[in-house]
Parts: structure tokens; sequence; C-alpha cells
């Protein structure tokens, strides 16, 4: 493919599940124009999905330079003109700490918290059981196969298409590397973005469930996989090596852009409120808008003596109203006796890294309660969403 044509040529990212595909987007925004990118996603009521792909005017389809979702190769390239060339791109990432984060992602969001059995998952009845069962081997080779039959063809067929068809093969282990090569591949600069989704440290329940007897049933659903990472890594690697002189240096000069990126303009948006004021606790709720990350809270009182803690509280209503995906968001604050509140004592609230308190703060302490009434109860879900509160 020649220069020109490589400019041309839609890019077509897999996505794989839990590896860093949130904060690629992110990232993968900030690299277009508006138009320039279409992101499908059929369980998403924001993105494109492949029925809305099929009945978008040639005119907007010609104009997107890449195309990024939950799919398997080839999926999306018959929706699109016969002339165009594509250029394929993904990121993997070691199988067995896939499937861990992936495990503590549902633990968390979709069952409501509870430690789930992991051989539920390598059930073939279980709907996800599919994403346990050498998920990479099957979005990469585009090849279906029923729980438990994957086969050294699939295998074969996705090692075909990485060697051949990946313009970019990023690994989430080497996350800064990987955007190297995708400077590399497409011209993509460093910019500002937070790590999304990273995965907060695996719940003590959750780890425990984890044994090594689990890990082994989960590494032997995963034989593929773990050979096509190997075959991934080697890949990669070598990209890295034939990137051109002194790659070694201009890497070192990309991560220190990188890190600088990483400290500039970044901008968290916090919510939440302070709901109750007594003498010797300060307590409410408070999230990172748009990200998975537990917020830390900075309570102020009088303006002088700062505190740093997590919301990390369980809040079954704010769970129940769509407010937080887990309800792990609410605060509590043990007031130090020396400060002990009296009335007319200022209290404010913000996340931190957000340079705007929380909805109602500040407060000033008077009869022991604060105006929790953040959340009108006639506000809709767009409008909980411009405000920063919804999920």
């Amino acid at each position: 493919m020649t220069a020109a044509s490589s400019e041309k040529a839609l890019i077509i990212f897999l996505h794989i599940p839990k590896t860093a595909g949130t904060t690629l987007r992110s990232i993968i925004m900030k690299q277009y124009r508006d138009g320039e990118t279409c992101l499908v996603y059929d369980d998403s009521m924001i993105h494109y999905s492949f029925k809305d792909l099929r009945g978008l005017d040639e005119a907007v389809k010609s104009r997107f330079k890449i195309v990024m979702g939950h799919f398997t190769y080839g999926m999306p390239a018959p929706f699109f003109s016969s002339d165009r060339s594509f250029r394929y791109a993904t990121f993997m990432r070691d199988p067995i700490r896939r499937m861990l984060s992936l495990y503590n992602h549902l633990s968390n969001f979709q069952f409501n918290g509870q430690a789930i059995v992991v051989k539920d998952f390598l059930d073939a009845k279980h709907p996800r059981c599919r994403e346990f069962d050498n998920h990479q081997t099957r979005i990469i080779s585009g090849m279906k196969a029923e729980f438990g039959k994957c086969s050294a063809a699939m295998l074969n067929s996705a090692k075909k298409h990485l060697l051949n068809d990946f313009a970019l093969i990023g690994i989430t282990e080497y996350f800064d590397e990987s955007l190297y090569l995708a400077k590399e591949a497409f011209g993509w600069k460093p910019v500002p973005h937070l790590y999304m989704n990273s995965g907060r440290k695996m719940p003590k329940q959750y780890a425990e469930a984890m044994n090594e007897e689990n890990i082994d049933l989960l590494r032997s659903h995963n034989a593929l996989d773990i050979k096509l990472y190997e075959f991934a890594l080697e890949l990669f690697r070598e990209k890295l090596r034939s990137s051109g002189g002194r790659w070694e240096a201009r890497l070192e000069r990309f991560k220190l852009q990188l890190a600088v990126q990483r400290q500039k303009n970044i901008v968290i948006r916090g919510a939440g409120c302070i709901e109750n004021i007594t003498p010797t606790h300060i307590m409410g709720w408070a999230k990172i808008w748009r990200s998975d990350e537990a917020a830390q809270v900075k309570i102020t009182i009088n303006s002088r003596h700062e505190f740093i803690i997590p919301a990390l509280d369980g809040r079954n209503d704010l769970k129940r109203r769509h407010i937080h995906p887990t309800g792990n968001c609410g605060f509590k604050l043990e007031v130090p006796d020396r400060l002990k509140l009296k009335p007319g004592d200022t209290i404010s609230v913000s996340v931190v890294g957000d340079s705007n308190d929380l909805t109602n703060s500040p407060q000033i302490f008077q009869d022991g309660t604060a105006d929790g009434s953040c959340i009108p109860k006639n506000m809709n879900i767009t409008e909980r969403a411009i405000g920063g509160i919804s999920d």
C-alpha cells in the first residue's frame, strides 16, 4: 500500500473488551475532526449500531477515517464502498489479566456487587460465556464457534490477519509503547487523556474467588488466546525494532511527551452533593463524570482545614436511581474533636481534580443537616447527564 493510499484507507479498530479501549476511544476522538470517527456499539444509545450504519448516506460514510467498536474482523467492511481500502488495528491484553478485569467488571456492574462463581461463566448456557472462551481469537479471526469449540484453524486465521492486515497491534501492558506505534502508523499525536476503566483494585471477595483452581480453568479455556497473545507480542516487539533508526531514543522522547500531556489540561468533572452535617460528621456522595474510577473528595472546613477521603461507601439508593452503576460513591468524614463543628462553620466539598465544588457546596453549619436535594425528582436522564450526574 502506497503512502497516498494508506492515507485514504479506512482504519477499522477492533475494540476487544477490557484492553483499555475506553481510554483509547477518548484519545482517538481527539485525533480527528467532527464527522471523521464512527463508533459502532450495538448496546449503546449514543453511538452507531450496525443498523444505523447500513442506513447512513454514502456521503456521510465517505468522511469517516476510523471505525471503532465491539465487532469481529471483517464485520464493518461490507457497509462501506468497495473502492475503500482498510487498515486494521487493535489492542490485545494478557488473556488471564483480561479475564480477571472482565470478571471484576461484571461482578461490579452487572451482578450487584456479588462475588459470582467463576465456573458459571464457563457454562455454555451463560449469556457471557464466550467472552471467557478464547475471545481475542474469536474477534481477530472473524470466525464463529460454539462455546468450547474454538479450533486451531481459528488461531491460524487470527495469526494470518495480524501478520498481513493489521497496521497497529497494541498491547495493553505496554500502553505508551503502543501509542508510539500508533503515532508511527497513523500519525496520532500525544493528547491529554485520563486512563479510564483501568480497573480499581479487585475487591477482596472477587480476588478470593480467583484461586489457582479457577485460574487453571480459565487457562484451559483460553489456550488459543494465550498462543495468539504470545504471537502478537513478537509482532509488537518487531514493529518497535523496525520503526526506524534510534527508535529507542524517539520512544523515550514520546513517553516524556505523553507524561506532559497527561498532566496538562486534564479536566476532571465531579458530581455529587453534601447530604448531612453534624458536629462530628460530614456525609454525602460524589463521583467522577464518565469514569469508573472511584472519586477522591476534598473536604475543607472554614477554608483552613483540608481532608481528602475516598467516596467508596455503598449507596444502593443511588444505584437504584441509575446515578451510579455500583452505588459505591458515598463518603463520610469523621471530624476530629479539635475541629468539632459549631454553628456558622463553613464546609465545602469538591472532587479532587475538579476546580468546582459539589452541587450544594459550600454549606454553613446551622442545625445539623445539609440540603441534599441536589437531584431534582423531575430531572430527566439527559439533564442529569449534562449535569454530570448520570452514567
